[in-house]
């Protein structure tokens, strides 16, 4: 369909799927509609849709979940169809899970705002291969064009933007924040390079943002955040790649924006090194604030049993279904907390893995009366928590515990 205008009911089905990415009925809806139509094109992606989609409804270690091999046999098949005018313009697809968020595309572009770039570009707009594109991968590399992303058409479709900058980009992000195309932006993932994030937290055009990234954040870009008037519909914060200290976890109790927000992720990712410390876990938890919170990530940052048991203590965390607490140097009196903490009987998913956890923090856990809802928990050294111990748990949890 490389040459054909935009079909309305195709551009039905992808609005209504951009309108709700994280919902699986309209992806659901447009496969049934491409399997009905007469070309062999249509008929592949919708069964290319409809594998992404089960794919994803399934844990990563179901057996029923299917190779992503498959996914990628079908887009090496029809890429001529499906982007050959994107990747005329410089727009990179390939086959892996970072270019198909929400089923749809994610393309890599390198901005150097040239008129030539900018033509290019712009000629997709009303296209069935752009009409698929959910979000862009963006680097940026010339800051002293890069004030024509205000103008920039392709801006106008987006529900997901990724962004990163070289040293010759600085300034990138508060370009865009300033663009009023991007009113209809639901996640935005803030790579090194672009610039504070203070343009993020004021921005007047992110209201519909709802998940936000940050890979390089200092504590005033995370309390700035926290803070922010702008950002009310944002739902998950990750800032698993910042750097932060003691001082985020203030920022955190002392904020007065983000009134949405149910995740938060601060866990330790690459080379990052956030450093929360028992202090700043106690300032996030004890914050009336994190009552709202659904999911909660504090991987290696030294939290410490003491940081486990202030977390334990406060009977506003009743909400908790995740909690990641992976590396943090904990020992039995972290699990023993958590088996007696009755406000965590919502926990489905409890990650212990990489603390010195024995016995005994393993039979309080099997032991607990209200670690009923676990549906996954974790932990590792088999050898410390000995055979008795492992049986312990799988006798309570049976398949939902993982001990490596």
């Amino acid at each position: 369909m490389s040459e054909a205008i935009l079909r309305p009911e195709l551009y039905s089905f992808l609005g209504a799927i951009k309108a709700e990415p994280e919902e699986d009925t309209p992806k659901l809806a447009l496969a049934d509609w491409l399997e009905e139509q007469p070309e062999p094109a249509d008929q592949a992606r919708g069964e290319f849709l409809r594998r992404f989609v089960r794919n994803n409804q399934l844990s990563q270690n179901d057996p029923a979940r299917q190779d992503f091999g498959a996914l990628v046999r079908l887009w090496d098949a029809h890429e001529a169809a499906w982007a050959g005018r994107l990747r005329a313009a410089k727009l990179k697809v390939w086959a892996t899970n970072h270019m198909f968020r929400w089923g749809l595309l994610f393309p890599a572009f390198v901005w150097d705002g040239l008129e030539s770039q900018t033509r290019a570009t712009d000629a997709l707009a009303g296209t069935e291969e752009y009409a698929w594109v959910a979000g862009l991968t963006l680097r940026v590399v010339a800051p002293s064009r890069s004030g024509a992303f205000a103008n920039w058409s392709l801006l106008d479709s987006l529900v997901g933007l990724r962004v990163s900058a070289t040293e010759d980009g600085a300034g990138a992000l508060d370009r865009l924040c300033a663009s009023r195309r991007l009113a209809g932006l639901q996640f935005l993932d803030v790579g090194p390079g672009t610039g504070p994030l203070h343009a993020v937290a004021q921005s007047p055009h992110l209201s519909a943002l709802r998940h936000l990234v940050v890979r390089h954040a200092t504590d005033a870009d995370f309390g700035a955040l926290c803070d922010s008037e702008r950002l009310n519909s944002l739902r998950v914060l990750d800032a698993s790649g910042a750097q932060l200290t003691s001082h985020a976890g203030r920022g955190f109790a002392e904020g007065g924006g983000i009134p949405a927000l149910v995740e938060l992720n601060v866990g330790m990712a690459g080379y990052a090194s956030n450093r929360l410390g028992a202090d700043g876990l106690l300032a996030l938890v004890t914050s009336p604030r994190s009552c709202r919170l659904r999911k909660l990530n504090v991987a290696r940052n030294d939290v410490a049993d003491e940081g486990v048991e202030a977390l334990c203590a406060q009977p506003h965390m009743c909400n908790l279904t995740h909690l990641d607490l992976s590396s943090n140097r904990l020992t039995n009196r972290a699990a023993i907390a958590i088996a007696a903490a009755e406000h965590l009987k919502a926990l489905e998913h409890l990650n212990l893995s990489g603390n010195a956890i024995t016995g005994d923090g393993a039979f309080a856990l099997a032991a607990s009366p209200y670690l009923t809802s676990v549906r996954r928990l974790e932990l590792t050294a088999r050898e410390l928590i000995g055979q008795m111990g492992v049986q312990a748990l799988h006798d309570r949890f049976e398949t939902a515990v993982v001990v490596n």
